[in-house]
């Protein structure tokens, strides 16, 4: 039996699969949340956040989530950046739950 982790990083890749922001097909991978809330959730040294917090990105809406787009300093734009990545995490997982993914 496969791990909760296993079965969302699987949906995410798996064929058919859109990107949960702009919808196009074809690249689509599961991204771990990395926001300023990230640790809150699980991630640790070495660890990931919590499975319900990944997004189903394609490459390019992923370049946009990149840990290091905005600046430490920039409070304002990290809030906000934190905020739309996880709400497409959230989005993501509402999809699997869905589908019957995760229950």
């Amino acid at each position: 039996m496969r791990t909760l982790s296993e079965r969302v990083m699987a949906d995410a890749r798996s064929e058919g699969n859109t990107c949960i922001r702009c919808q196009s097909t074809g690249s689509t991978c599961g991204r771990h949340y990395n926001g300023i809330r990230q640790h809150k959730y699980g991630k640790g040294r070495g660890i990931k956040c919590h499975p319900f917090l990944v997004a189903d990105l394609c490459f390019e809406c992923d370049k946009l989530f990149q840990e290091g787009t905005v600046a430490k300093a920039d409070l304002m734009n990290r809030v906000a950046y934190s905020e739309d990545f996880q709400h497409w995490c959230i989005m993501s997982t509402i999809r699997r739950v869905e589908r019957g993914v995760i229950s």
